[in-house]
């Protein structure tokens, strides 16, 4: 049981007090009952009725009170009573002080175990039905000398016309007097108005385009006429087609990333087959074309077959590169497509063999434009 409060607790209207003039006591314990000694108004003797016992031993008067009554008590009354709520309040007299009975059915043990308040419920929002159906809608603008018809099926389907196109020249012009304002005058009126003399359908219809067919029945003036409207992109489809010419832009980069590849390793095969007669022809250049102190394009060796080779050829390369590479008192040049030697001195120059192979190559490489 739920210790006593000093709340002020309400049994039928009435709060808890005690009397000044000796009357009835209340000691109301928080949600559970009222206990109270109380007087029996037949008895002033001392004895109730029956003269069996005294009125100070009469049991104590069990009054829920007003709070328990209103808040304990379910709203919907046609909520189930379990039995714990029926041994919880004491409506079975002979459970409420027997200790004979088992200790979980005790009027003592029981707790009542209070529901929490349920939340209250939203109040429904209003529902908008709306009903499927199939949405068709056709409409024309005029823009200057173009007109766009639009048409909507599930998909947008748009074909701009112009007053400068052959397909009005040729095939539209003649069904409407050459006249492209009338002809868009018509058009308005057959999609608006449907009592118009001149009607519209759809003949066919594909993923990408529908015919439309402008027609009128009449026995004498009666014409159709066919008008393709191709299917607007969508931004799938748009990317679809951008994804598709990237595809393509890197296919043919690839086929020429492949082609430069290929080429460079057939170079690599060309020099690696060059390499070794170069190396060995190089050897000695510096003796052949000019006169050299000992050792100066570095220590060498002698071989059977070739003669004096460089111990470190990397190194004579580069000698050969620095040693002698023009002309004494003189400069190569190119004129006409043919190399000759000029001399800013006034004198007669003396070329070397190894200057004019350096100067022979950059001439090369500049007519030849090579990016070396």
């Amino acid at each position: 049981m739920e210790e006593p409060t000093n709340r002020v607790f309400h049994s039928r209207g009435e709060p808890s007090r005690e009397d000044n003039r000796g009357g009835i006591k209340y000691e109301i314990d928080y949600r559970s009952q009222i206990h109270s000694t109380r007087q029996n108004p037949h008895e002033r003797s001392g004895r109730d009725r029956s003269g069996s016992r005294p009125w100070f031993e009469l049991p104590p008067l069990d009054m829920p009170s007003d709070e328990f009554l209103n808040d304990y008590i379910p709203r919907n009354l046609d909520t189930n009573v379990t039995w714990r709520n029926v041994l919880a309040c004491g409506m079975i007299q002979e459970q409420r002080s027997n200790k004979h009975i088992r200790d979980d059915i005790q009027y003592d043990n029981i707790q009542i175990q209070y529901p929490e308040a349920p939340s209250p419920e939203p109040e429904p929002e209003p529902s908008l039905i709306v009903e499927a159906h199939e949405i068709k809608a056709i409409s024309c603008t005029k823009e200057n000398d173009s007109i766009e018809i639009v048409y909507i099926d599930e998909e947008k389907y748009i074909k701009k016309i112009s007053k400068n196109d052959e397909l009005w020249k040729n095939e539209y012009s003649r069904f409407f007097q050459n006249d492209f304002n009338k002809f868009y005058n018509i058009l308005d009126k057959c999609f608006l108005d449907k009592n118009f003399y001149i009607k519209w359908n759809i003949k066919d219809k594909t993923n990408n385009n529908v015919i439309l067919q402008i027609y009128c029945e009449d026995d004498l003036f009666g014409f159709k006429v066919d008008i393709s409207i191709e299917r607007e992109e969508n931004r799938i489809d748009i990317l679809e087609k951008e994804v598709k010419e990237l595809e393509e832009k890197e296919n043919k980069h690839y086929d020429t990333i492949m082609d430069l590849q290929n080429k460079v390793n057939s170079l690599c095969e060309i020099i690696n087959m060059m390499g070794p007669s170069f190396m060995r022809n190089i050897c000695g250049d510096g003796k052949k074309h000019s006169t050299y102190y000992a050792d100066q394009m570095g220590k060498t060796i002698t071989v059977k077959g070739t003669g004096d080779v460089p111990l470190d050829p990397t190194d004579y390369i580069d000698r050969l590169a620095r040693e002698k590479t023009t002309p004494t008192g003189g400069v190569w040049i190119s004129k006409n497509g043919l190399m000759e030697i000029t001399s800013p001195y006034g004198h007669d120059p003396k070329p070397e063999g190894l200057s004019w192979s350096q100067a022979a190559w950059n001439v090369v490489k500049s007519q030849k434009k090579f990016n070396l």
